[in-house]
């Protein structure tokens, strides 16, 4: 997908849908909203778009320069289904009225005078692009004592036009090394072969994973080997652990549930959207996930306890989360806060949890999690964790919660980085270290690949042992 379509995600919303009072579609059927005519620029996210009622041009723009300008009409911005409403002067723009991230553009009289002249794609200026909006928008320098200005001078003599893709591949490498963040990702096409360099592995699990592949000679890729392991994984949950006749999958085995005597078990591989209705709109597939979670703690409405199993769960929609979650509150509670990296950011934005009109589990509820949990499973957690029912065992998460921000380089390549931050409900940060459980339980620390299971099975047990107690 482009990455203006990304940019552009938060302009529009079809004529007919339904607003929150002080929210209003941007698109009429006029066209774009005349009170969205201008040129507007980000707080934060170093975005600038001018808009008009065809449609409107996206700039990405930092200190260094501008890159090329990408355009999109009416009909595709109107695909994205967005709302927007005025505060003052300020235009605030979100994919939905609540609980999604609000971009905040204040009006500027032009495009900037840079974006006249976009970059080009020589060495240097690839590199200067690439320190600068890491400079501009990346959030979490200090928390892996990283100098960034300290780093600049050590990779810039490195530098020169005309040096090969390669090479200029390794140094922005090195210029990123030691930011061990799941979310800073460098990827392009590298003289015709992909290359992709990501900030940070699951610390146990994945060189577990590697050992093993490495031992064998029967599966020829990694990839292939640890999605079989994943499989596997599952097979024993649902053989070993859970009771007969009780087990119900939901899509590839997406959604889990069951029971092992009184303790209901509740295992969410993943919160993608497209897991719960594929291709489907957005709205559609959150509906989805509420049928899904109205049907499981309708199964598991008898059970004294249930342990929500997320050890695997590598995040998606901070969405899937919010409606998953709400199905275990009793009133509005607000787990986290999160803001835009910078010092013309908007004020922090809270993400609140409202309860599900549908079936709901009120009854003690443990959230397992090991350094395989990343992303929006960890603000999961972080709103689970905000409820007076929940506990949270296992293992800590892997430290990634911000959102990520795509920024294209001049040369095509791209830069995915960390630019939102994230704090729970006491005003905690917990990026980069991971979220600390509330009850510690090894999983796979053993040092052993059957490890989720056998903490599962002793996690049940314990939890059946303790209610009759």
């Amino acid at each position: 997908m482009r990455v203006l379509l990304v940019l552009l995600a938060v302009l529009a919303m079809p004529a007919s849908g339904q607003t929150t009072p002080g929210w209003q579609p941007t698109l009429t059927e006029a066209g774009v909203d005349p009170s969205l005519h201008g040129v507007w620029q980000s707080r934060g996210y170093g975005w600038v778009f001018e808009v008009g009622p065809d449609g409107a041009m996206g700039y990405d723009v930092s200190a260094t320069g501008c890159l090329e300008p990408e355009s999109q009409t009416p009909e595709e911005v109107a695909s994205w289904a967005r709302v927007f409403r005025m505060e003052g002067r300020a235009l605030v723009v979100s994919t939905q009225p609540e609980n999604a991230t609000r971009y905040t553009f204040d009006p500027i009289s032009a495009v900037p005078e840079a974006c006249g002249a976009p970059l080009g794609a020589s060495a240097q200026e690839v590199f200067d692009y690439a320190w600068t909006v890491m400079d501009e928008h990346y959030a979490f320098f200090d928390l892996f004592g990283v100098d960034w200005d300290a780093r600049r001078s050590e990779i810039a003599p490195r530098i020169r036009d005309g040096m090969s893709e390669p090479d200029l591949f390794d140094a922005l490498v090195d210029l990123l090394d030691g930011l061990n963040d799941a979310h800073l990702v460098l990827q392009g096409e590298v003289d015709g072969e992909s290359r992709r360099h990501r900030g940070k592995g699951a610390a146990v699990l994945g060189p577990l994973l590697q050992t093993a592949f490495e031992a064998q000679d029967e599966v020829a890729s990694m990839g292939a080997f640890a999605n079989a392991w994943f499989a596997e994984n599952q097979r024993r949950i649902q053989d070993e652990v859970l009771d007969d006749g009780t087990v119900v999958t939901v899509g590839d085995d997406d959604i889990v549930w069951g029971r092992r005597g009184r303790i209901g078990y509740l295992f969410v591989t993943g919160m993608s959207p497209e897991r719960f209705a594929p291709e489907a709109p957005i709205e559609a597939q959150i509906d989805s996930v509420h049928a899904v979670l109205d049907r499981a703690l309708t199964d598991l409405s008898d059970t004294d306890a249930l342990v929500l199993d997320v050890a695997l769960n590598q995040g998606g929609s901070d969405r899937v989360g919010l409606a998953i979650a709400s199905h275990f509150a009793n009133a509005p509670s607000t787990g986290l806060t999160k803001v835009a990296y910078g010092p013309e950011a908007a004020a922090p934005q809270p993400i609140a949890v409202v309860p599900a009109s549908g079936v709901r589990y009120l009854k003690p509820v443990s959230v397992l999690t090991t350094g395989v949990t990343l992303s929006a499973a960890e603000t999961f957690v972080l709103q689970m964790r905000a409820l007076p029912t929940v506990t949270h065992i296992g293992e800590v998460t892997r430290g990634a919660l911000s959102d990520v921000l795509f920024k294209p380089l001049p040369n095509g390549w791209m830069l995915r980085l960390s630019n939102e931050i994230y704090r729970d409900a006491e005003g905690e940060l917990w990026e980069g270290r991971g979220i600390a459980p509330d009850v510690p339980v090894t999983v796979f620390s053993r040092g052993d690949l059957a490890g989720h299971t056998t903490a599962l099975a002793g996690v049940m047990d314990w939890l059946g042992r303790t209610l009759e107690s």
